[in-house]
């Protein structure tokens, strides 16, 4: 049940008083968005514009009471930056909640609000910023009306080229896009040849249901370059959608559109498809200039100077350690976002371990997320079990439980690991069909819980790589995160290269 708040504003009268007794200005919803204290129970607002004042504004907490409002209302009004969509049962007085904030999860960098821009006729982040977010201006489709008053999505249709919303459907039960993020990976500021994340929140109404995603390098004469298709996994609820992106040279005022769309394909040449469900919006974002190239050495016979590392995105250093006793000893170096990791050792496997790892450690309660791209694993005479790759870790012990995902020599992709300390390694699943380079490989730890992914070159989807791995035993204040290699000959060393190495702590 849900704590109401009321507060009223007499005719004529801009003070308005809540329970506190504090005065504020109530003009209209958003600022009775904004006068609702957000805090861990705050569940939305309704604001009773009824084209008559006196005006109210009802605040939502789960405070576990319910008091009963003052008049009758079915539906809501739409919430802010921070706050969700929801709609009022009049009969029941329930108060069903929707998350609309796109990546609320996961966007963990500075977040600024976008204004709309009536020059470009969309949302736009004016100054350089590390993320980028529509807010509340995009939530809705077209001119379906969003509450009973008919209110409809603001500033319609919110795209740089004036691309029309279908007319279909009505909101919360049909397809819509409710917000838009881009964000930087890493949360170094939006910046060209650096990669950026678009999270798009939207309505599913059916796992047919596509998002497109493009952007255009000309914000005044828009010429869309398709990005990728991502598919809705769920059915009626919202759902964040992601895909990841290079921003391009050539502008420092650049354009991303998602198209949500029913068509069941992807829709690489037509941004701006006539379906009677299907939206466009867009978002117009500052862009800094690429990092310079760093000029060749004058002094050619010389020697070579350390490389010039430009990238602030991802991670560029690790603590580097062998693991076990390897009768060779073990290395990496970095240059910029990438990393060579190069290990001997008899194999990470039975009841101990010797290997190469670079890592760092992670409060023993936190969640995580571990990602990179791998380039490939060389080396002289390999064996065919030669791998590398992510290795979530329980301790710096060699026989230490842990959770990995490796490229092979010969035996395509590996997921292993140990679920005891001290006991036999398994093999939980490996695919010999897969490639072993240009591929991504992801791990997340949800308290005890792992799962393993991969995904191809220029696939935008993650595939989940075997079944999660619960370790029960998981118990230590600290553990670790980063990547592992093991020649599997104690004589030999293998080298595993890979960049875009990054990883963001859940909880």
């Amino acid at each position: 049940m849900e704590n109401l708040m009321k507060i009223t504003s007499a005719p004529g009268v801009l003070g308005v008083m809540n329970f506190a007794g504090e005065s504020t200005a109530l003009l209209d919803y958003q600022e009775c968005r904004d006068a609702c204290p957000v805090t861990d129970t705050y569940r939305g607002f309704f604001f009773d514009d009824d084209f008559e004042e006196p005006h109210s504004c009802f605040c939502y907490y789960d405070n576990g009471t319910s008091p009963t409002p003052t008049g009758s209302f079915s539906d809501s009004h739409v919430g802010g930056g921070t706050g969700p969509i929801f709609r009022t049962d009049e009969t029941t007085g329930s108060v069903p909640c929707h998350k609309y904030h796109p990546g609320d999860s996961t966007i963990s960098c500075e977040v600024t609000t976008a204004v709309f821009d009536d020059s470009y006729g969309a949302p736009r982040c004016e100054s350089a910023s590390q993320a980028c977010d529509t807010g509340y201006l995009v939530v809705g489709m077209g001119y379906v009306s969003i509450d009973p008053y008919n209110n409809t999505e603001p500033n319609v249709p919110n795209t740089i080229d004036g691309c029309e919303d279908g007319s279909g459907g009505s909101h919360l039960v049909d397809e819509s896009i409710e917000g838009i993020i881009v964000k930087s990976v890493g949360c170094g500021e939006l910046r060209a040849g650096e990669l950026a994340t678009i999270v798009a929140t939207v309505f599913v109404y059916n796992t047919n249901n596509k998002a497109d995603f493009y952007y255009s390098l000309d914000v005044s004469n828009p010429d869309w370059v398709y990005i990728g298709t991502v598919n809705a996994t769920n059915e009626d609820e919202l759902e964040d959608l992601e895909m990841t992106y290079t921003i391009p040279v050539g502008s420092d005022i650049q354009a991303v559109r998602v198209q949500f769309q029913t068509d069941g394909n992807p829709l690489p040449d037509q941004p701006c498809r006539s379906g009677s469900y299907d939206e466009r919006d867009d978002i117009v974002f500052k862009v800094l200039p690429a990092f310079p190239t760093p000029s060749p050495t004058e002094n050619p016979t010389g020697p070579t100077p350390a490389p010039v590392c430009y990238s602030t995105t991802i991670v560029t250093s690790w603590t580097s350690a062998d693991i076990g006793q390897p009768e060779v000893e073990g290395r990496s170096s970095w240059e910029c976002d990438t990393v060579e990791v190069t290990g001997a050792g008899e194999d990470i496997w039975y009841d101990d371990d010797e290997f190469h790892y670079i890592y760092t450690s992670m409060p023993g309660g936190s969640s995580v997320s571990v990602e990179m791209y791998v380039l490939g694993l060389s080396g002289y005479n390999l064996d065919g079990w030669t791998k590398g790759g992510l290795m979530i870790r329980d301790s710096l012990d060699a026989g230490s439980k842990h959770i990995s995902l490796f490229v092979t020599k010969s035996n395509g992709l590996a997921n292993q690991g140990r679920h005891n300390d001290g006991m036999s390694s398994n093999n939980f699943i490996n695919d010999e069909t897969l490639p072993t380079d240009s591929v991504w490989l992801k791990i997340t730890k949800t308290d005890k819980v792992f799962q393993t992914y991969y995904r191809i070159e220029n696939d935008p989807n993650w595939t989940a790589f075997g079944g999660p791995q619960d370790l029960f035993f998981w118990s230590s204040d600290t553990f670790y995160v980063g990547i592992a290699v093991t020649s599997h000959d104690k004589d030999m060393v293998a080298t595993l290269k890979a960049m875009a190495v990054s990883y963001q702590q859940i909880v």
